[in-house]
């Protein structure tokens, strides 16, 4: 039975259910493990039901099949109560600006992992073009719980596929979703709408710590930091060329050893000053890096192209090794 998320969720709480961040408890636990999908179906990742607003009926309200269709066709045609809408509004768009997204909301793009296997596995593989290791891949695919959303439409409005990855604080609270198309025409990187930016891999750097003398990298993307990683380099951003690391995370830093490598263009060059700039009063030692001037010490023959980067460097490092 097709209907809207929110439609699902209003029904669901006519029914006594508690929907928060489209999470819910169908069944008796602590944690609300079943979740309200975009398509109106509900998922529970703990006892593995999925099936629309009838089959819950049938399964945990004794209904039979004629009556829960009946009765699921009464509660989803009821119009949204106006208090109900402009509540759950408020609260969508409080915690969009200001709050940190709820933990369900990446439950069904890991799922999509699965369902979607193929199609992410080509994704993936596009995002880590300098790892050749098809098991190298999932180690990072798992750390970093990179997930997918398949194509669709929502509201009316097509979205294209697009690999999803949380950005989390240092506290390890999801500040934001990172989206990614390598095979899109238009924008490749896309953000969560609303939210602010947030660095990548902070809960990395706070271990980096423990060995203070071993270099940092930081790159302008997390394109860049997800293949150093893969790699075994130690690395982290702070979202983009225009983006700095927050004052608070300024101290992490303190005593380190690092290495700033922006892309090869203007952007990188002011992003290379920008973050030197932030991080030399705290860091140990801190230098720039120059792709021509680092080629050439290599012995490399060409002119790195206008925004070359280090996952360039790392896959043309291995396709030599």
């Amino acid at each position: 039975m097709k209907t809207d998320r929110e439609s699902m969720a209003y029904a669901l709480t006519l029914l006594g259910y508690q929907v928060k961040a489209w999470k819910l408890r169908l069944r008796e636990e602590k944690t609300p493990s079943a979740f309200i999908n975009k398509d109106g179906f509900i998922h529970d990742f703990g006892s593995g039901f999925h099936g629309d607003l009838a089959d819950v009926l049938c399964q945990y309200h004794n209904f039979s099949k004629g009556e829960a269709l009946k009765k699921a066709r009464e509660l989803l045609s009821l119009p949204i109560q106006a208090d109900f809408l402009e509540q759950f509004e408020e609260k969508k768009e409080e915690s969009r600006k200001n709050g940190f997204i709820d933990e369900s909301y990446l439950a069904p793009f890991i799922a999509n992992r699965k369902t979607h296997f193929e199609e992410y596995t080509r994704y993936l593989k596009a995002l880590l073009p300098s790892v050749t290791s098809p098991q190298k891949r999932k180690e990072i695919a798992l750390k970093y719980e990179i997930g997918f959303s398949p194509k669709g439409t929502f509201r009316g409005k097509d979205f294209p596929a697009r690999l999803l990855m949380p950005l989390r604080d240092e506290e390890g609270r999801i500040v934001t979703f990172w989206k990614y198309n390598p095979f899109s025409s238009g924008a490749k990187l896309l953000y969560s709408e609303g939210r602010r930016k947030c660095a990548f891999n902070i809960t990395d750097l706070i271990e980096y710590r423990n060995k203070p003398n071993e270099i940092v990298y930081i790159c302008e993307g997390e394109k860049d930091v997800l293949n150093a990683v893969a790699y075994g380099l130690r690395a982290v951003t702070s979202g983009s060329a225009a983006d700095l690391f927050e004052d608070s995370q300024i101290h992490l830093f303190e005593g380190l050893r690092v290495v700033v490598l922006g892309d090869n263009d203007e952007s990188g060059q002011n992003f290379n000053n920008k973050i030197e700039q932030q991080l030399k009063p705290v860091a140990k030692h801190i230098r720039k890096l120059s792709w021509k001037e680092f080629l050439k010490s290599k012995g490399e023959d060409f002119i790195p192209p206008k925004g070359f980067d280090l996952t360039d460097w790392l896959t043309i490092k291995i396709q030599k090794d």
